[in-house]
């Protein structure tokens, strides 16, 4: 055999070797975190442009979302348990990914609880990944404006993540955004299908600690984003106002916040909460569902995920919303 072919065979056997102990690796951490969940949510649950410029819930539509079957009802809102018939009135969820609860069977996530909990009253729940205050305020405006809906909502409960505060275009420099380049196609294709990516990122690398920090810096009086977002939120109220229907905002912790006891950094909660002062918004800081569980706090929250509750996170915030004061 010549120089050159058992270079060539070398190299393969090595490549052989790497591609194994990567299959291995992948298939251990599979066994050993079976916590770790893929991301990735269907397409054909999402509608284009259902509310103006805002996607929607298709109806009748049946997907995964990291890991777990979602269903839309007909009406084009996410479905739970069973049907109810002759409620007293209906409650709007306005939200994003939090809200839509992926990573966690529905019936499991927060809305899915208060739907079963309360017996007079329906569940719709609106919220889908990646939207923002404008969202929030297109939905609203597009509900209110259908006359069955502006009479059977009573209550609209917006359920406000951190980085609802940015504009609608992707910011590129944001932690987690997918580029369109070979690098970012990788990346985005370990993240879909790679448990041992997700277990090598979270050991090496703070993530929640990044996203926080990354947010914070939105929430400042002087922040055009911030202005705009809160100005959102003021309309979405005038219109609850002139139909008579209550409005709460309830503000969505991230994991390092609940973590950073020590150094608790809640500016963003604070400066929401002086900026509406002026209006008589219910404000609830959703951080006291989680005030004993500091030392806890990755258990609140998916794996290796700073943002989105796990099923015992949401089991806690359910129970907060559903009786705030205790």
């Amino acid at each position: 055999m010549s120089n050159l072919n058992r270079k060539i065979a070398l190299i393969a056997t090595n490549i052989f070797i790497f591609l194994t102990l990567l299959v291995v690796a992948e298939l251990l951490t599979r066994v050993f975190y079976p916590e770790i969940i893929l991301t990735g949510t269907s397409g054909n649950l999402i509608e284009t442009n259902k509310f103006g410029e805002s996607h929607g819930l298709k109806p009748n539509s049946e997907g995964t979302s990291h890991g777990v079957v979602k269903k839309v009802n007909e009406r084009g809102f996410w479905k739970y348990g069973k049907d109810k018939k002759n409620v007293a009135g209906k409650i709007l969820f306005l939200g994003d990914s939090i809200t839509m609860g992926i990573g966690v069977e529905s019936d499991s996530s927060f809305a899915g609880i208060i739907y079963k909990s309360l017996d007079s009253y329906e569940v719709l729940n609106t919220s889908l990944i990646a939207y923002t205050s404008i969202d929030y305020l297109n939905i609203a405006s597009s509900l209110l404006r259908n006359q069955e809906y502006r009479e059977s909502i009573d209550r609209i409960y917006l359920f406000w993540c951190l980085n609802d505060v940015y504009p609608r275009h992707i910011l590129n420099d944001a932690p987690g955004i997918i580029g369109d380049d070979l690098i970012s196609s990788l990346v985005g294709l370990l993240r879909e299908n790679s448990k041992l990516y997700h277990l090598l990122k979270h050991t090496f690398s703070d993530r929640s600690k990044s996203y926080f920090l990354y947010d914070r810096q939105f929430y400042a009086d002087n922040n055009p984003d911030f202005i705009r977002s809160m100005d959102n939120i003021r309309t979405i109220y005038q219109l609850t106002k002139e139909y008579d229907i209550e409005f709460d905002l309830y503000l969505l912790p991230y994991e390092y916040q609940i973590r950073n006891v020590s150094n608790a950094d809640f500016v963003p909660q604070q400066l929401i909460t002086k900026n509406l002062s002026d209006l008589n918004i219910k404000i609830h800081d959703c951080s006291k569902a989680f005030q004993n569980f500091h030392d806890d706090s990755q258990y609140l929250y998916l794996y290796g995920d700073g943002i989105h509750f796990s099923t015992t996170g949401h089991k806690l915030l359910a129970k907060y919303i559903l009786k705030p004061d205790e």
